[in-house]
């Protein structure tokens, strides 16, 4: 497995623009997968399409058993960090803790996306541009795994907003 991969560094560098932070939080508070969207917008601007059926398996296989419950122990320190304010270190190892999860898993979507044979139907059409990809890609994402709540499609309609805006 590659850590340091074109996926992993396009997600940084995007994860760096100052609005990319609170709009990757508010989908994972609407209960969307940021790294899952990340792909999303990296593949169309490599002119591909999600196929959702390619990276299923990282989700049961790492983000469910591992990253998942890693986040809620973070989420639960977090609260009680706020009334004992000992916790600090353990909180921020929790922090580093998921995002080595986050990158392990970004690692092995890079890996999936390596591996598989790209068929001629998950090129992009010369006609379409990165912006009607990444969200073409997101709604193949969210119809995959049911969500597709107003709040939802909000969210990932402003996380690609502002990932357009780095211009990348």
């Amino acid at each position: 497995m590659q850590l340091d991969n074109p996926l992993w560094r396009y997600a940084l560098r995007v994860y760096s623009q100052p609005s990319v932070e609170p709009a990757c939080l508010a989908a994972q508070a609407a209960g969307l997968h940021v790294n899952t969207l990340m792909l999303c917008c990296w593949l169309a601007t490599q002119g591909e399409v999600y196929q959702t059926e390619d990276y299923a398996r990282v989700c049961s296989l790492w983000r469910d058993p591992v990253l998942l419950p890693l986040r809620r122990i973070r989420y639960q320190v977090r609260e009680l960090h706020e009334q004992c304010a000992g916790m600090q270190v353990c909180y921020e190892q929790l922090k580093q803790a998921e995002l080595a999860a986050e990158q392990v898993e970004l690692a092995w979507l890079w890996q999936v996306h390596q591996e598989r044979a790209l068929p001629a139907a998950a090129r992009c059409a010369a006609d379409r541009s990165p912006e009607m990809l990444a969200r073409q890609n997101i709604a193949r994402y969210l119809n995959a795994v049911d969500l597709n709540a107003t709040t939802q499609i909000d969210c990932c309609n402003q996380l690609v907003d502002v990932v357009l805006a780095c211009h990348w």
